[in-house]
């Protein structure tokens, strides 16, 4: 396999990993355990006197030895005997396990950045093929939007259209609403690239055939340009993923993106803000892991997929 390929297998086994673990830990990552409040990591420690792999459990307040199991009924990836509680990462403040938290919240931001990142690669290839294949004055209106959207911060761009909301939202209408505002701040890339490219495609003597053969701009444009963006989009897409999840993250930990009971990593990393936390509460950290996985991943791939055009 290419070094392409198993850039590609990598990204999709991450992605696969992050959402089997959202549905396949034993711990829901809304329920709360009252009595298991900010508890500690407490990761498999050693091998029982048959073998087996052990673990420090918890029912009712104490600390328990238990036998850990892998792929239990429900099903889950592991589990340990009822009523003890595993917590591999510990707890947090209420008492809500700190891996089904960050496999969920996983799960929350790569859906809003894919989510977003389509929505972005949408209107960037249809504002980008009118400005290359429509009307002189359509063209160069296109591009002065284009222009002053890049010359606009970006994330101060998301947080104007965010306070068009109110701060308080519904679960799910919060989650459709950031995909929404990422991809309508992000796209004027993708435009400007899909514009250029176009323009290089339509130069070519196979165009210039085309249209000697009586073809139009705009079905030379959409039967043999468009094969040619190709490249374009999935060095986008590539991109814009990895940015749209560090700006839900932004956005979450200032307090303005995904609303209770969902959790996502920047509501997760919110909780690192104070220094007595980081100090305590050793689990918390554990979120940046997963965030730094993805972003490595993506740079990974995209710099693999740009290798080989």
């Amino acid at each position: 396999m290419s070094r392409r390929g198993w850039s590609w297998a990598g990204l999709l086994l991450l992605h696969a990993m992050l959402f089997a673990g959202a549905w396949l830990l034993p711990n829901d990552a809304t329920v709360q355990f009252r009595s298991d409040l900010d508890l500690k990591p407490s990761l498999p420690s050693l091998l029982g006197s048959e073998g087996e792999l052990t673990v420090l459990a918890r029912s009712e307040g104490e600390w328990r030895r238990a036998r850990l199991r892998l792929f239990c009924r429900g099903p889950a990836l592991f589990c340990v005997d009822e009523p003890l509680r595993f917590f591999p990462l510990g707890t947090d403040s209420l008492g809500r396990d700190r891996l089904s938290r960050i496999a969920r919240g996983g799960l929350i931001s790569l859906t809003i950045a894919t989510g977003a990142t389509a929505l972005s690669l949408g209107i960037g290839l249809l504002t980008g093929l009118l400005a290359a294949l429509g009307n002189s004055w359509l063209g160069a209106a296109l591009t002065l939007i284009v222009d002053v959207g890049r010359s606009l911060p970006w994330l101060l761009l998301v947080l104007a259209l965010r306070a068009q909301r109110p701060l308080q939202m519904a679960a799910w209408e919060s989650v459709a609403f950031l995909i929404l505002i990422l991809g309508l701040g992000g796209w004027f890339s993708t435009s400007r690239l899909v514009r250029m490219r176009a323009l290089q495609a339509l130069a070519e003597p196979w165009a210039e055939a085309a249209r000697g053969l009586g073809l139009s701009r705009v079905r030379i444009g959409l039967t043999h340009v468009s094969p040619h963006l190709r490249p374009v989009l999935v060095a986008q897409g590539l991109a814009l993923v990895p940015a749209f999840v560090l700006a839900e993250t932004s956005l979450s930990f200032l307090g303005l993106g995904i609303a209770d009971p969902l959790v996502s990593w920047g509501s997760l990393l919110a909780e690192l803000r104070y220094r007595d936390v980081i100090l305590s509460r050793q689990g918390a950290a554990f979120v940046l892991l997963p965030l730094l996985l993805v972003n490595l991943a993506y740079l990974w791939t995209a710099k693999s997929s740009r290798s080989t055009h």
